[in-house]
């Protein structure tokens, strides 16, 4: 998913009664004022209304006692299938991360699929009248001149009292409505988008954290289910803490990965020949960039936290690889840098891309809200000590965790074991740093009925739909026909981009 804890990169309690058994996801287990109100579509912003519409759903706060606090919203999207005869029904899409309104246009280039279903995105429930909001601009700002490599006791503190001050201020600015994003509350906002859309059972395909949702929601509401692919799945099968602990070991290798290629171009960007010193020249100007911040222009300059974080979000897909190395190398020669490779260096590393305050608050709120987290600073000292000797690159990070400060105390998961569950489908890349496949592994070990694609010679995130010949026909037959692999199979992944454009070696 795009995001992880924290400004490292930025980048789902159990179901109680309300969800105890598919009674209560019965239209008659559903208040009226909820299950009877009428989907209003409209242009969604910036887009073309012949193309995607977008609809608001009123939701209750807590569907454990529905009427109780201030109703939420969710809003939705749909592209319809162009052609009723071909439709086979609606296929919700979730990006995790979190969000997913314009999620339906990233799909829309798949004929078959997109014709045959409702493309219907989703985002997390809020509450109209008050912002969701955990942190601003500024204070993120703040946030990446925390240098996550210094162990000094004031640093470390200080690490400390910025995820706790996180945790608080989502209480303090958003209110109560951050108890109620969770996954638990979520399954039934996507159940009552089914019965709104007026389908008996929804066909879904979750990338990232989507596929988190999409088995609460399958094991929630099993009679629901048609056809799920999970695309580059976290492990659903866990807690969130230890989903996220895998991360760093991921990160590592891809960006080891990263600089094994710049390396072999070594021609075009003059950076190193070898990982060994291609990663040394790094992490000599990350140093650099601590005391001597870089300036890139009079709205941007650049610290040691926006080079991790531009890092980070750099090794998400190799077709990224280009741009980023043309940044790293252009900084070491920034006395010639061109106004287009300083825009380039701003498009890249600047803060523009990994902050936004609502998407990050109903991430935190969701993680945080799910399961069960370990309590105070203490423990991610010595977790972050202990994965940053291992994973330098991203491990030193994990100190930075409001969910060991989050104001609410999180509860059990339902058990997720696929247990009576039709085929679900999973695809994911070897390399993948931000769903890595060792968790991907363990929960489609740990589920039954599911088949695994496994990509290999790539580390790309997300994988259907873009553009590998072998994912794709498999996905789409599938969503499309019902036909899933008989057994577990693997696709090679696309090939590695080429350098293009003038080399940067001076």
């Amino acid at each position: 998913m795009q995001a992880v804890l924290a400004p490292v990169a930025v980048s789902v309690l159990l179901l109680s009664t309300a969800v105890a058994g598919e009674a209560a996801a019965a239209s008659g287990g559903t208040p009226s004022r909820y299950r009877d109100q009428q989907l209003t579509w409209s242009a969604c912003p910036g887009q073309d209304p012949s193309v995607i519409q977008c609809a608001s759903v009123t939701v209750p706060r807590d569907w454990a006692r529905p009427g109780t606090g201030p109703d939420m919203q969710v809003e939705i999207s749909r592209v319809k299938a162009p052609d009723t005869t071909a439709r086979r029904g609606v296929m919700l899409l979730s990006s995790g991360g979190p969000g997913g309104t314009l999620m339906p246009l990233r799909y829309t280039g798949l004929g078959e699929v997109a014709a045959a279903f409702d493309l219907v995105g989703f985002e997390l429930r809020h509450d109209p009248n008050v912002p969701l909001d955990c942190q601003n601009a500024s204070e993120y700002e703040a946030s990446l001149r925390i240098d996550v490599l210094d162990r000094s006791p004031q640093n470390i503190q200080a690490m400390i009292d910025y995820s706790r001050g996180i945790a608080l201020a989502c209480l303090e600015r958003s209110g109560d409505q951050v108890r109620y994003i969770s996954t638990e509350q979520t399954v039934r906002d996507m159940d009552l988008i089914r019965l709104l859309l007026g389908e008996s059972k929804i066909s879904y395909l979750g990338v990232a954290g989507g596929p988190w949702l999409g088995a609460h929601y399958a094991t929630a509401f099993p009679r629901r289910v048609d056809r799920f692919l999970f695309d580059s799945s976290v492990d659903f099968t866990t807690t969130w803490y230890h989903a996220f602990n895998l991360a760093p070991a991921a990160f590592e290798k891809r960006f080891v990965d990263f600089l094994g290629w710049m390396a072999r171009y070594d021609g075009h960007y003059g950076y190193g020949t070898t990982v060994k010193s291609a990663r040394a020249r790094w992490e000599a100007r990350r140093a650099h960039l601590v005391t001597h911040p870089l300036k890139i222009s009079e709205t941007f300059t650049l610290t040691a936290g926006n080079f991790d974080n531009g890092a980070i979000a750099g090794l998400y897909t190799s077709a990224q690889f280009p741009d980023l190395a043309r940044v790293l190398s252009v900084i070491e020669h920034f006395e010639t840098a061109t106004t287009e490779d300083k825009a380039l260096i701003e498009r890249v590393l600047g803060p523009s891309p990994y902050f936004d305050p609502a998407p990050l608050a109903a991430f935190y709120s969701l993680m945080c809200n799910d399961t069960p987290w370990p309590r105070g600073g203490e423990h991610y000292v010595k977790l972050s000590d202990r994965l940053g000797a291992k994973y330098p690159f991203l491990g030193y990070g994990w100190l930075l965790q409001p969910c060991g400060f989050w104001p609410y105390r999180s509860n059990t998961q339902q058990p997720i074991t696929g247990e009576g569950l039709p085929t679900v489908l999973m695809i994911n890349a070897v390399d993948d740093p931000s769903t890595p496949y060792p968790g991907a592994l363990a929960a489609h070990r740990n589920f039954e009925n599911s088949r695994l694609v496994t990509v290999t010679d790539n580390g790309d995130h997300g994988q259907f739909g873009f553009g590998n010949q072998c994912v794709d026909q498999i996905g789409t037959r599938f969503l499309v026909g019902g036909q899933a692999p008989g057994r577990d199979v693997t696709c090679k992944g696309s090939p590695m981009p080429v350098p293009t454009g003038t080399p940067i070696v001076r």
